[in-house]
């Protein structure tokens, strides 16, 4: 009797330890990312299989394990909501610094610069000032298109390059989740270890799952399969991680691969760095037509009409696009402002004021108007739409910290449960040696 009682008393002290050492845990790790509230599992030993001491004629009570709370569905939620959130991001940012790049160029602003040295010179067409203002205002312009021309295409290499990095890093992600999965594959069912495992695995696939929108499977043990997309190749199977690769094609785009394969599932960051990239370049393809345009219109007005000595206007722009884009003709008296056959000297307005009216219904100033417009019209949308996944990822986040965050306040009430459990288990333990003290002495 006294044997038992001494056995309750002290398998309840052990058992009171364990749970007062994974509060205090989960208190000391309150505030670190990532880690899930953990409990220490108690039960009660039947009556002779105490495993501390052998056969008992009573129970006591044992530590079953380190329990955490299910949150495999929260998880995958919130992995979900993650992923939408940093495509509609790394797209927004690509939008965000395709404006940023024309705003820096001032090429709207050097369009309308030109465009009223023309006007000015249509009222004063042999005068010299005024012939060398539309000069140099044709030469801001194209600065203003190689500016614009050289950020773009910046920005659009600056995403390809971050799309490469985002690829090595997902192989990094993945190389460890299997190393992990073996490590899980070899862990005790419920035990402090394997809890610590777990929160590694979700931590690293709250990093992989938003950065290549992959699909995740847990199996019975724990361990990850990792897949692009829906039925897409795998990036981690039991087999081990295959490596995610990119390639630029010709066009600029950037061709995803698994292994050989073909990974068109990839989504998450790297899909919205890639749609950025593809805004900036169509920004670039139109930035290039407006270029084309603008020389096509200015150098067949040139051709068409006469200088003051009566001459043909010669092109005033060369270049094939916005990048080459520059002013050929540096002599102010060779800018055509008369109509042609007008006589020397002449006045005459007609081929200044053809140019004026063809840049005004399509000229490059629209073009270029229209691109910032497709872009702030596209951040105005995208904005919208990451404001709302971001507020989705927050509820996701919430509710799953709810379930597997630390409430102090519930982590100091169990330490003084399980606080006031040892020191019953104590007092059990006292009595029974008390007991054990009164039989010795009947004995006498």
């Amino acid at each position: 009797m006294t044997g038992t009682l001494l056995q309750i008393g002290r398998s309840g002290a052990h058992a009171a330890r364990a749970a007062l050492d994974t509060s205090a845990h989960n208190i000391a790790n309150s505030a670190t990312p990532g880690y899930t509230r953990r409990a220490a599992r108690l039960s009660v030993a039947p009556a002779g299989l105490n495993p501390a001491r052998g056969p008992i004629a009573g129970g006591g009570v044992t530590v079953a394990g380190v329990s955490q709370p299910e949150t495999r569905f929260l998880r995958a939620e919130t992995r979900r909501a993650d992923t939408a959130l940093a495509r509609a991001a790394a797209e927004l940012d690509g939008l965000l610094s395709g404006e940023a790049a024309l705003q820096r160029a001032g090429l709207s602003a050097s369009l309308d610069r030109f465009e009223a040295s023309l006007a000015k010179l249509a009222s004063a067409p042999l005068e010299p000032a005024l012939r060398l203002e539309v000069l140099e205002r044709a030469g801001a312009v194209a600065a203003g298109f190689n500016a614009a021309h050289g950020h773009l295409a910046t920005a659009g290499d600056e995403h390809a390059l971050r799309i490469e990095e985002g690829v090595a890093a997902a192989n990094g992600l993945a190389a460890s989740l299997g190393e992990l999965n073996l490590r899980l594959s070899r862990s005790q069912p419920e035990s402090a270890a394997k809890a610590t495992l777990l929160d590694q695995r979700d931590a690293l696939l709250a990093r992989l799952v938003p950065l290549t929108g992959a699909t995740v499977r847990l199996d019975a043990v724990g361990r990850a399969v990792v897949q692009l997309g829906d039925g897409g190749p795998l990036l981690l199977g039991p087999a081990g991680a295959a490596a995610l690769r990119v390639e630029r094609q010709s066009d600029g785009a950037m061709r995803f691969l698994a292994g050989a394969a073909d990974a068109p599932g990839v989504g998450g960051e790297l899909a919205g760095r890639e749609q950025a990239r593809s805004h900036l370049a169509r920004a670039v393809t139109a930035l290039d037509d407006a270029a084309r345009q603008l020389a096509g219109i200015v150098n067949t007005a040139q051709a068409g009409g006469a200088t003051p000595s009566g001459s043909a206007g010669a092109p005033l722009f060369s270049g094939e696009d916005a990048a080459t884009l520059a002013v050929c003709l540096s002599d102010p008296d060779a800018l055509a402002t008369a109509g042609a056959g007008a006589p020397v000297r002449s006045r005459d307005t007609r081929a200044l004021d053809a140019l004026r009216t063809a840049l005004a219904h399509s000229g490059p100033a629209a073009a270029v108007d229209a691109i910032g417009a497709g872009l702030a019209a596209s951040i105005a949308a995208r904005t919208g739409t990451r404001d709302l996944h971001a507020a989705f990822a927050q509820s996701a986040h919430e509710a799953l910290g709810d379930i597997a965050g630390i409430d102090l306040d519930a982590e100091a009430a169990s330490l003084l449960r399980f606080q006031q459990l040892f020191q019953a288990s104590g007092k059990v333990m006292q009595t029974a040696a008390r007991v054990f003290d009164s039989l010795l002495e009947i004995g006498r």
